[in-house]
């Protein structure tokens, strides 16, 4: 199974599957690659859909963020103190 654009999908799988280009890492050039898009719910062919955290904020119960969520979609968000 042939994956030219290394993006995790083979590239039959890909060209019918989701109509994205078999030799492009990134099809819509948003900067986030096919096979990420479609692990976070979003579309790799839109390139305004892209998974991003949309507000950030410092309140007194620590940090809220918010980002575009889809649903049968577990997140994560990982922390590193300085």
């Amino acid at each position: 199974d042939v994956d030219d654009d290394g993006d995790g999908f083979t590239d039959v799988y890909e060209t019918y599957t989701f109509l994205t280009a078999a030799d492009a890492f990134d099809t819509d050039g948003d900067g986030s690659g096919d096979y990420a898009e479609w692990i976070a719910g979003t579309s790799p062919t839109n390139s305004s859909s892209v998974f991003e955290v949309s507000t950030a904020a410092v309140n007194t119960n620590g940090y809220t963020l918010t980002w575009y969520s889809v649903t049968n979609r577990n997140y994560r968000v990982r922390v590193r103190m300085p």
